[in-house]
């Protein structure tokens, strides 16, 4: 059995920082509070309750207990045992400097937090009564509102250290800021078949719009500890406000630029192509649904950047290609094999 040590972390820590007022202040308001530190970091709610739960570290065992003691201790008597700051370090795999940041964070501590301010979702919501369809009632069209309003409040903007920026550079997706239609939400409810609650996860909160830039829905993605969270479906759309109104809606994340836009399909693919490039870029909600989507006039040159894994994609894809062609814009289409690749193959584009 392993034994708890008695927050050997923060004896540690009280010695290397002894004549640094401002982590010797957060130490002391990160006592009796780790409950809250712990689950603002992403580690889920029902973990941090001092009984025998599933291990949140590595070895998914049901051998895990938080202890907290006011230090946050916990015991895994398959992995290790530690304090807060430790547990932190190990769930987010990163050093003790990025675990003190994410302390000071969740204390509400003043740090630099490297973000794009976003929108109130109420912004994108604004649905003309013009546009309402006669098979969805005003009392259902409000409930619809009413349920992203709730998920997009409840999430916060993302910021260096947290389990979005986390997650992505885990991706190699290195961001210094931000797109305002992203949010993360520190634990989101996910219900599996028959709505049965399966349990709550951080996740990538997405507005999905359309060509108007007016919010249709909302996109989920649900993590883990630096990867997808291991549920059935990671990956969720919330309904619709009115139904159909998802087809040929984009996500909006950087651009245009002078015209130019670039299209792919998935958040991740979309975030690493800018990473990798700096050109502007929305992401579809799938290869499949690609051939729909609508784009504003300025943008006059196109760079599709696909996969076309299978016919579905491909025919969608091509059919994207002739529309958008035959509306006058420059087309160009490339299929990079990793994300190196990217910057070898823009050259060849003109982009």
């Amino acid at each position: 059995m392993v034994s708890i040590n008695q927050a050997p972390l923060q004896t540690a820590l009280n010695k290397s920082i002894k004549n640094d007022s401002t982590l010797k202040s957060i130490t002391s308001k990160a006592q009796d509070r780790w409950e809250k530190i712990l689950s603002f970091s992403g580690i889920n709610n029902s973990l941090l309750k001092k009984e025998t739960s599933t291990c949140p570290i590595w070895c998914g065992l049901n051998c895990f207990r938080f202890i907290d003691n006011g230090f946050g201790s916990f015991i895994c008597y398959w992995c290790e045992s530690g304090d807060g700051l430790r547990l932190l370090q190990l769930y987010r795999k990163c050093d003790l400097a990025t675990a003190f940041a994410m302390v000071s964070k969740a204390l509400c501590n003043p740090i630099k937090r490297n973000i794009t301010s976003s929108k109130h979702i109420s912004s994108y919501l604004n649905i003309q009564k013009a546009n309402q369809p006669n098979n969805i009632s005003k009392n259902d069209l409000g409930k619809r509102r009413k349920s992203l309003n709730l998920i997009w409040n409840q999430g916060k903007p993302i910021s260096i250290g947290d389990p979005i920026d986390h997650y992505l550079r885990l991706q190699g997706i290195k961001l210094d800021t931000f797109p305002s239609i992203l949010r993360f939400h520190p634990q989101l409810s996910y219900y599996g078949d028959h709505h049965v609650l399966v349990g709550a996860f951080p996740a990538i909160v997405t507005l999905v719009q359309d060509k108007d830039n007016k919010c249709v829905t909302i996109h989920r993605t649900y993590l883990g500890s630096g990867c997808l969270a291991k549920v059935h479906q990671p990956r969720k759309l919330m309904a619709p406000i009115i139904p159909g109104s998802t087809v040929g809606a984009t996500i909006k994340l950087y651009g245009p630029n002078q015209g130019k836009l670039a299209l792919t399909a998935g958040i991740e693919r979309a975030l690493a192509f800018f990473n990798s490039t700096q050109t502007p870029v929305w992401a579809a909600l799938s290869e499949e649904g690609m051939d729909r989507i609508l784009l504003p006039k300025e943008v006059n040159e196109v760079l599709l950047v696909v996969s076309e894994d299978n016919w579905k994609s491909q025919r969608a894809i091509n059919l994207l290609h002739k529309r958008l062609i035959s509306e006058g814009r420059k087309v160009k289409k490339i299929k990079p094999k990793r994300a190196e690749q990217l910057i070898e193959l823009l050259p060849e584009v003109g982009l």
